[in-house]
């Protein structure tokens, strides 16, 4: 089966360091999704923050070794990835896709190595249609405020890093 190894959901306030994560679809994933429902305990829309991964070993053998997404219909503020060892991706290394009108704003990656990535970083918005007519909100959404510092890798894939969207 394909799994993800690591979903925080509708999360803030994350700390996740020193670990070996391994898993055969997404590996370190962020999502926002309607599981839990549209709201939280006090009405108020989820939003993912304050989510920080460091000193970790991430491998990926089937798609992204640290992931924004596919379910991305909440917004993500202040989240970093730094000392990451990304070993293997069988698609990005780093990857931030905003399916359903999600703000990804104040998103840091540093001192982070990439070997094996099938392509290094990918960034993409598109617009899934999976939040309701109704919903108050953009559908497509947008990426902004993104950091990358020292960034290395070696023996990755033929495929560019890539923007789409």
């Amino acid at each position: 089966n394909q799994r993800d190894a690591f979903d925080l959901v509708n999360g803030q306030h994350y700390d996740i360091s020193d670990s070996d994560i391994e898993g055969s679809d997404d590996s370190m994933c962020l999502k926002a999704t309607y599981a839990l429902g549209p709201t939280d305990s006090q009405g108020n829309t989820w939003v993912n923050r304050d989510i920080h991964v460091d000193h970790c070993t991430i491998l990926s053998t089937g798609n992204n070794a640290v992931q924004f997404g596919s379910e991305t219909v909440f917004n993500f503020y202040d989240c970093t990835f730094t000392h990451l060892t990304i070993t293997k991706a069988g698609k990005a290394g780093l990857g931030m896709t905003s399916n359903d009108g999600s703000i990804m704003d104040g998103v840091t990656f540093s001192d982070i190595t990439l070997t094996g990535c099938v392509t290094p970083i990918w960034l993409k918005i598109t617009n899934n249609h999976r939040k309701p007519s109704s919903y108050p909100g953009p559908v497509v959404g947008k990426i902004h405020n993104v950091s990358f510092i020292n960034i290395t890798g070696s023996g990755n894939g033929s495929t560019t890093s890539t923007l789409e969207g």
